[in-house]
């Protein structure tokens, strides 16, 4: 079954939504590492680059491609910051306990 994926270029100004959501996007550019990373996968954008908020597109992503990556990058980014809010509240309840 051949599914159509979209044919929509991710604007500039989604480009720039996500970025103002804190996430870092990469460009891949002809022969870069980036680009053979992408070809190794056989993507157009991808998250898993070892940084949470950082994916790689291509310079044609598709809006859906985008879209998808930035939705695949945020329960690690919520599970993270759950974790984090979670030590500093521990933490404070341990140095408050010891008053």
């Amino acid at each position: 079954m051949n599914r159509v994926r979209g044919d929509t270029i991710a604007s500039g100004d989604l480009l720039q939504s996500i970025i103002n959501k804190g996430r870092k996007i990469v460009v891949a550019t002809p022969d870069s590492e980036e680009a053979r990373f992408l070809d190794y996968f056989g993507a157009n954008a991808s998250v898993n680059t070892g940084d949470i908020n950082q994916m790689i597109v291509r310079p044609d992503v598709l809006k859906i491609e985008i879209l998808e990556e930035f939705l695949h990058g945020n329960p690690t980014i919520l599970i993270s910051q759950l974790t984090k809010n979670l030590e500093i509240e521990w933490s404070e309840n341990q140095f408050a306990g010891a008053t």
